[in-house]
């Protein structure tokens, strides 16, 4: 827990304010919970933010296998984060694709809730290590994808989702 000149610093408006509020008020008020909720730190990751994000996770959910993955800074309106890659078809086997060229790319357009900027890393990641070992899904956030995300979401406690409505957030955020 962050306190004073810190706080003031890293925390948004909103959550200095929120966390005013869930100080003052009694803890079993349902408002007092909701305030709570956005006390967080919003944040615009950097590439070296997004790459100790990688190997920590990596490590943990992955057992390390991930590859090193070039990390890219987007200012997209579109997209919180995104794999990219290049699919080449084998020709000897149909039907059969390999990947190569692989990026993950991270939105700084928005301050962002650090939690949800985590969850995005993963989310990507979790592309990532289905495409990396050539599994396969039924779609692209398929039965694999999911059983992956349920997993990760339970032993991390963690909040990864398929998608996050961007008109949502467009509508609380200032863009840079």
């Amino acid at each position: 827990m962050l306190f004073g000149f810190e706080l003031l610093r890293q925390a948004s408006p909103l959550g200095v304010f929120s966390l005013f509020l869930s100080n003052i008020l009694p803890q079993n008020l349902h408002i007092s919970i909701f305030f709570r909720t956005f006390a967080q730190n919003y944040m615009i990751p950097s590439i070296d933010y997004i790459q100790s994000c990688f190997d920590e996770y990596n490590a943990r959910y992955f057992g390390g296998h991930l590859p090193p993955v070039p990390i890219k800074l987007s200012n997209a309106r579109t997209f919180l984060g995104k794999l990219t890659f290049v699919k080449h078809r084998k020709w000897l086997v149909f039907g059969d694709w390999t990947y190569t060229d692989f990026k993950l790319r991270i939105n700084t357009r928005y301050d962002l809730p650090e939690e949800l900027i985590q969850d995005t890393i993963l989310h990507e990641m979790i592309h990532y290590f289905i495409a990396v070992n050539h599994l396969r899904d039924t779609s692209t956030h398929g039965q694999l994808f999911r059983q992956e995300m349920k997993r990760i979401n339970a032993e991390g406690n963690r909040h990864i989702t398929i998608s996050y409505k961007m008109d949502k957030l467009l509508s609380t955020q200032i863009t840079h």
